[in-house]
């Protein structure tokens, strides 16, 4: 017998690393995690101006929250030497136990809001 409500319900998610847990805002990250956060997870979803990256972190596996610019070219990179492969990046990551990332909200010199991403 088909399972209609859960089917629809696995067609939905854009991503697994969303499920069940609450989005933050970049905000939020910088207000409640200021000595930084580890990233264990993440993902690149489809949006409406390309792709993105979402993360899950280490110190709060209920939350997940998105990524800019610089945190694109993190994945990126990292996804260059897996190619496709995803869920092995994501298996690598966790064995080495996460990369620990700092947030910060800045200003550029036109007076833009951007987020500083420090490796720590």
């Amino acid at each position: 017998m088909a399972k209609f409500r859960q089917k629809a319900a696995r067609t939905t998610s854009i991503s697994p690393l969303m499920d069940g847990k609450t989005k933050l805002k970049t905000a939020e990250i910088i207000r409640d995690y200021p000595q930084g956060v580890t990233i264990n997870g993440f993902d690149i979803i489809p949006g409406k101006d390309g792709s993105y990256p979402i993360f899950t972190i280490a110190e709060d596996p209920g939350v997940f929250f998105s990524g800019g610019t610089v945190l694109q070219n993190i994945v990126s990179d990292w996804m260059e030497d897996y190619g496709t492969d995803i869920e092995q990046a994501n298996a690598d990551l966790k064995a080495e136990g996460g990369v620990k990332i700092k947030l910060e909200q800045a200003n550029t010199r036109a007076g833009r809001s951007i987020t500083r991403v420090t490796v720590l």
